[in-house]
């Protein structure tokens, strides 16, 4: 068995699980207003764009478990074309996600009276436009060469490719370096100010929304008010413990008696 084939196997299960953990992070999101916040929206929204990801990437796995991944570029390309939309949204929007919540805990109250809507349309906007250049070249420059399977990568070309690469490369790092700065201002926060060390910890769990189908689980396990959801939506929590209110996050200091950090029930 070639291990396009194995991986072609070990792939479904996988992406199920993604799948199911998207679905019930947009679901949630939908019926319950206190997620509805700008972090919450966004969350939904690259749950949004890797649920689209997993649907084609589901369609991959099929074709190499079907025999049928062998295929020429021309013909690839127009039956993903919305996973690269997807998937380039989606990287525009973990960047976007990253810098809101630089901006929250660098300056709370200025976050808090911020525009979400402009904020999360602009998100939008700003994905589309990114990624339709390389879905347009991705239509003119398809070639008659044999790709296998057809994914995302090789539905390019390679010129396509390296000019692809390069902005994606950056907002990985951007992603990577905004996220570290924002755990080490925390970090900063909790020497200054008497925060719990668990509010900071599970800042953390940003660094592992990078990988897509992970949210919910991520989510399931380090945040009260996902859970409590994700339970009651499963039935398996008791609908008298499910959290109705807003989890807020008391930072104490010399000047103030409490200042309440803005929109901070992401990733406890």
């Amino acid at each position: 068995m070639r291990s396009l084939e194995v991986a072609g196997i070990l792939m479904i299960p996988l992406l199920i699980c993604g799948m199911f953990g998207n679905l019930q992070l947009m679901i949630v999101t939908w019926r319950h207003k206190q997620l509805q916040h700008r972090n919450g929206i966004l969350v939904a929204i690259i749950a949004c764009m890797d649920f689209i990801s997993e649907l084609h990437e589901m369609k991959d796995a099929i074709e190499i478990n079907s025999g049928l991944s062998l295929m020429r570029r021309e013909t690839c390309f127009p039956t993903i074309f919305l996973y690269s939309y997807s998937f380039n949204m989606a990287c525009v929007a973990i960047l976007s996600l990253a810098i809101d919540r630089l901006l929250a805990v660098l300056s709370p109250v200025r976050y808090r009276t911020m525009q979400s809507k402009r904020y999360i349309y602009s998100t939008i906007i700003i994905g589309f436009i990114y990624s339709t250049p390389f879905v347009v070249l991705g239509f003119f420059l398809a070639d008659d060469e044999l790709v296998e399977p057809c994914n995302l990568p090789l539905a390019y070309t390679e010129p396509l490719m390296k000019a692809w690469n390069y902005p994606y490369v950056t907002i990985a790092f951007l992603i990577i370096i905004l996220n570290i700065v924002s755990y080490f201002v925390m970090q900063s926060a909790v020497r200054k100010q008497d925060m719990s060390k668990a509010s900071v910890s599970s800042f953390t769990c940003l660094l592992v929304i990078i990988n897509y189908g992970s949210n919910y689980y991520v989510l399931f396990w380090r945040n009260r008010d996902y859970r409590s959801i994700f339970l009651n939506q499963l039935n398996l929590h008791n609908k008298k413990n499910v959290v109705g209110a807003t989890q807020i996050t008391d930072i104490r200091t010399k000047t103030y008696k409490s200042e309440k950090v803005a929109n901070p029930h992401m990733y406890k």
